[in-house]
């Protein structure tokens, strides 16, 4: 762990080192690094099978959307909080939900998007009427997890600590749905050209949490070229997957997902122009991130 704090993290060798169980070992790890056990008195019993079935629940068989994205998402969510400007507004309740937040964000993924579960009428479309289907799907498979009595690591918390709680992960997590990205970019780019304090308002504490999550979840493009292209890989293989369920079932090919037809550069390059560009231009605004910007455009130069 010796090198977890930098932002280029390989985070493949440390799936190896961690017996690929990396989700409950950097997460024990950041705990124990924050103190959160003692500050939130946290039964270790219980946190363990919290995090375990938690990680578990991921599907091993998906490309990307498995336990070691979530570990990664962990990861730079972490190193994000640790940029000054953030760290001197959040204290140990924000870490605890940017935590939990994080490591559950798409627990139980299908390898599937919202798109499709609409189209194809799946239960979980019909449970939520077609909305943020998977985000609200992975909150609820996260919290049902948690009402368990083996694993309510959080229930010696007082009830209004664990609502707000609650209130935060459900906010950072739906923030996840790109469908709701541009909103969310013009809500954060108006608050930091007029007045935004997040250390004093809950507000917009809530929405520094959601733009870090953002970040968080889209940022493999952000790395260094190696650790990239390898993400690159492993989504458009998931993509590929879907594309070809949707020529089976006699679906129109979502964008980006057909195998025999798809312009890697130019979907990465296009990807980068609409949405990480403008996400970490307006984050730079804020607290400056030289080295995310930097190494988004030389990969952008690359492909």
């Amino acid at each position: 762990m010796a090198t977890v704090d930098s932002y280029n993290w390989k985070i493949f060798d440390f799936v190896d080192a961690a017996e690929n169980h990396p989700l409950c070992v950097l997460t024990g790890y950041l705990f124990e690094r924050a103190d959160l056990f003692s500050h939130f008195d946290i039964p270790h019993e219980k946190f363990w099978k919290f995090v375990a079935t938690i990680e578990t629940a991921y599907h091993a068989d998906l490309p990307f959307h498995n336990a070691v994205h979530a570990t990664d998402v962990l990861h730079c969510i972490a190193h994000l909080a640790q940029l000054d400007k953030i760290s001197n507004v959040i204290g140990e309740a924000e870490l605890l939900c940017i935590y939990i937040a994080a490591i559950v964000h798409d627990v139980d993924h299908p390898g599937v998007g919202n798109n499709f579960l609409s189209t194809t009428y799946d239960v979980r479309a019909i449970l939520y009427n077609d909305k943020s289907i998977l985000e609200n799907h992975h909150l609820a498979t996260a919290f049902s997890f948690m009402s368990r009595p083996e694993l309510d690591f959080l229930g010696q918390l007082p009830r209004p600590e664990f609502k707000q709680m609650r209130e935060t992960v459900i906010e950072m997590v739906l923030a996840t749905d790109l469908s709701q990205h541009f909103g969310l970019l013009a809500s954060f780019k108006n608050k930091i050209a007029q007045t935004f304090d997040p250390k004093e308002s809950r507000e917009d504490r809530i929405i520094l949490l959601k733009i870090l999550m953002k970040c968080a979840d889209v940022s493999n493009p952000t790395k260094e070229w190696n650790i990239c292209f390898r993400w690159c890989k492993l989504v458009l293989e998931e993509f590929m997957r879907q594309g070809d369920m949707e020529k089976s079932l006699g679906l129109p090919v979502s964008p980006f997902m057909d195998r025999e037809n798809v312009n890697v550069p130019s979907s990465q390059i296009g990807f980068m122009d609409y949405v990480l560009l403008p996400l970490f231009e307006a984050v730079n605004k804020y607290t400056e991130v030289p080295h995310i910007l930097g190494t988004l455009q030389a990969n952008r130069d690359h492909w």
